[in-house]
């Protein structure tokens, strides 16, 4: 990619990211919630579904605005609930990726 498209890229993603901004940190918080729910309601399958989406649209997001750490975290939150059993132990994982959006995406680009 040329210099140009390359800084084309990044300052569109610059002037974008205050209006996606709110709508993406809304998902993280919405996650915690979820995962929260999920540690008393580890059957709910509807649930589960719910947390598993909102996973999935943080690590679009944090993806397309450059949040490398974050887009990480949110696809790690996704795999854990699409692959393991919901232990104690599995939500604290996810909770810890939480919080590395939660950092990461309170960065103002």
């Amino acid at each position: 990619m040329s210099p140009s498209r390359s800084t084309t890229i990044e300052q569109l993603r610059a002037e974008l990211w205050p209006q996606a901004a709110p709508a993406t940190r809304a998902n993280v918080e919405e996650l915690a919630g979820l995962l929260e729910r999920l540690r008393t309601n580890r059957g709910d399958d509807e649930l589960r579904a719910a947390a598993i989406a909102c996973a999935h649209a943080v690590a679009g997001s944090a993806g397309v605005y450059g949040f490398a750490d974050a887009a990480r975290a949110a696809q790690q939150v996704e795999t854990t609930l699409r692959t393991r059993e919901l232990r104690d132990d599995a939500i604290d994982a996810c909770l810890a990726n939480v919080e590395v959006m939660r950092v990461e995406l309170q960065v103002s680009r």
